[in-house]
């Protein structure tokens, strides 16, 4: 299993389009692929639940992380 992480903390870099991009080429390539979407924008998850049905990108999963969650990771770093 590879594990990618796109990090950076200055707002409008490309961090989401590269994510998103990423996980949609190994999608598309037959791989499975899962985003975590951990910015408060929820710029990932709000394009993955605009997709429309039918989509070559349907499964693709893109899931919002928790508030919760991004405050525990925050105190770690």
């Amino acid at each position: 299993m590879l594990t990618v992480a796109v990090l950076q903390q200055k707002g409008g870099s490309g961090k989401t389009t590269l994510a998103i991009n990423l996980a949609a080429a190994a999608h598309l390539g037959g791989g499975r692929a899962l985003v975590v979407d951990m910015d408060r924008q929820a710029s990932a998850f709000d394009w993955s639940a605009a997709r429309q049905d039918g989509s070559p990108l349907d499964g693709l999963a893109v899931v919002k992380a928790d508030k919760a969650i991004s405050s525990l990771l925050s105190r770690r770093g």
